[in-house]
């Protein structure tokens, strides 16, 4: 299907978008427009008093429906007043609400912003949508932002409110945006801290019930449950809890079959007679390849991670419409963040996150922008100080709050941004289920002694990490036991975690991986990326991005040769080249105009 867009705004949308597949609906002066094929997940509630709109998860479109029809002023009036606590199980999505008396209009959006809504940035041409891309479309002679351009290359996507594009802004989680005739004003309504305060209503519900809650209750029952089976710990959660409630669910793992994730998921897939997909990447993926990552970077919209994410775009080809459980996440947010290929989290956010010391900080972060020789870091030096000073909400200037600004930042941005990529390229055919974003699991686990904040992050040493791993099978014995048998693309088998004394094995696994290292054979990624970097050399030829002022045109010249001549660069080479390739997209678009950057 088409991308699923909706846009608020207004100006009349008759003019401006293909009306033809939308449903549409005008109340004094703001035009509202949403793809048909969304019409069975819209709320929209209208009584004498109010306008309600949304597009949310399925637990809680269902408790809001069923709220409104005992006591619709009050769940309004906590909507408007009492957020911190309504979006306690809102795990993805906005509502909109207008007030019919005073015509003041709110919109509230997830805590984690993992739901994408893009503001155009001018007042008086007010616009709200869902499509990064379609926005882009609707507005005139648009510029590349160089601030956001700079996030990109640094951390693998834009931070806080930037995008790529200088006239669209991304509403962050957990904000709250009112309007009326002539204000318009965006604040932050929910603080991440607040994850970290117990909570007295939450202390007699335990971590796997929450977690079995967050999944069985967002499930549709119109729709058959596809589980995304690895050989990692996060799914084996989501496989226990789907295990022990007997519902029928398939599975699907990506990969060849000699990849260790796909024997590790088919030996599991086998154990409990689960029926299994294998998602390789075959000739007909190659084949068609380039279309493949159009239509990726165009659901994606601002910023998308193409490197390993593009696989998720064999899921539409091949996996039947469903409800989609994933665990993303689950690592970063059990075990603690790791620099180890620098896809989800790079160095340079350890740098902001571990700062104390702001000059330092800007040095260093020039030091790692001049080290990226495909940007002309002339044109990016003007604003950079300012730039810097905007990152140090993440850092820990004061020594009071690093805890926070890493949860903050694993919430709101990565979650949001990276894995963001994979939402939008699924949210318009699947219902998208991950149990372990929601605020009282979250609570619950970093008020736990599993909590990774109460230890250094961005640790190498792998003691700390099987600690906290020790979580899952604690979690998996509390809910279907047997899971505990199941391999791990390691070798090892879940129980080996849930004794010390069984710490053995999983500690001479990574000795034996780590000290006595083997020549690393080429993973399918590399030779994917690789192509796909073929694909792009002759576009760049004729490209408008070499015009682009922020763009060192002859060192990208250079590196697409000497990848032409020996494919012989190194991997952040090869990532940046990605980026331009997504850069390239936007600009040559005949359906946007980017006249330059700001």
């Amino acid at each position: 299907m088409s991308y699923p867009s909706i846009y608020i705004s207004k100006k009349s949308l008759t003019n401006q978008i293909n009306v033809d597949p939308y449903i549409s609906h005008d109340l004094n002066g703001i035009h509202i427009a949403y793809d048909k094929e969304l019409s069975r997940q819209i709320l929209l509630v209208q009584n004498d008093t109010h306008f309600l709109f949304g597009h949310i998860n399925q637990l809680k479109r269902t408790e809001i429906k069923e709220s409104l029809q005992l006591n619709p002023k009050k769940v309004l009036n906590e909507i408007n007043t009492n957020y911190s606590n309504f979006i306690q199980n809102l795990h993805w999505g906005f509502i909109y609400i207008m007030d019919l008396k005073t015509l003041k209009q709110t919109i509230i959006n997830d805590p984690f912003g993992i739901y994408p809504i893009y503001k155009g940035n001018k007042t008086e041409d007010f616009i709200l949508s869902n499509d990064f891309f379609g926005l882009c479309t609707l507005l005139k002679n648009i510029h590349f932002d160089l601030k956001g351009i700079t996030d990109y290359f640094l951390f693998n996507y834009t931070l806080q409110s930037r995008t790529l594009i200088k006239e669209i802004d991304q509403l962050r989680g957990g904000s709250k945006l009112t309007f009326s005739e002539n204000e318009l004003l965006i604040k932050k309504a929910f603080d991440v801290g607040t994850i970290l305060n117990k909570s007295r209503e939450q202390e007699e519900i335990p971590m796997h019930e929450l977690f079995r809650n967050n999944l069985l209750g967002n499930l549709n029952e119109n729709l058959p449950i596809e589980l995304a089976l690895t050989g990692g710990f996060d799914n084996k959660v989501s496989l226990s809890v789907l295990l022990e409630s007997k519902k029928k669910f398939k599975a699907f793992t990506f990969g060849n079959k000699n990849n260790p994730d796909q024997i590790a998921a088919h030996e599991v897939a086998q154990l409990f007679n689960i029926p299994h997909e294998q998602l390789p990447i075959n000739d007909e993926f190659l084949h068609n390849l380039d279309t493949y990552v159009s239509t990726f970077i165009r659901n994606a919209g601002n910023a998308p991670v193409i490197d390993s994410l593009i696989y998720y775009q064999m899921v539409n080809q091949k996996i039947q419409k469903s409800n989609m459980v994933l665990g993303h996440m689950g690592g970063e947010l059990i075990v603690g963040p790791v620099l180890i290929s620098e896809l989800v989290i790079t160095k340079n956010c350890a740098l902001i996150l571990n700062s104390t010391n702001k000059n330092e900080l800007s040095a260093s972060l020039e030091k790692s922008l001049k080290e990226i020789n495909l940007l002309n870091f002339s044109n990016l030096k003007p604003e950079f100080e300012n730039y810097v000073s905007n990152l140090t909400e993440y850092s820990n200037l004061d020594n009071t709050n690093k805890n926070k600004a890493l949860l903050q930042f694993l919430i709101q941005e990565t979650y949001s941004k990276f894995f963001g990529t994979v939402f939008t390229n699924l949210f318009g055919r699947y219902n998208v289920i991950n149990p372990y974003l929601d605020l009282n699991f979250l609570q619950k686990l970093y008020a736990s002694p599993f909590s990774f904040l109460k230890k250094k992050s961005f640790k190498k040493s792998p003691v700390g990490h099987f600690f906290s791993r020790r979580l899952y099978p604690i979690l998996i014995k509390n809910i279907y036991p047997k899971v505990l048998k199941s391999k791990m693309d390691r070798g090892y088998i879940l129980s080996d975690f849930l004794k010390w004394y069984k710490f053995y094995k999983p500690v001479l696994n990574y000795s034996k991986r780590h000290l006595f290292k083997k020549k690393k054979a080429v993973s399918l990624t590399h030779d994917l990326n690789h192509l796909m970097i073929r694909q792009f050399s002759p576009k760049w030829e004729h490209s408008k991005l070499r015009k682009q002022g922020f763009i060192n045109e002859k060192e990208i010249d250079q590196i697409l040769k000497k990848h032409q001549e020996t494919k012989d660069i190194t991997k952040t080479e090869e990532k940046n080249l990605l980026k331009l390739i997504a850069l390239n997209y936007l600009l040559e678009s005949s359906d946007i105009n980017i006249v330059g950057a700001k």
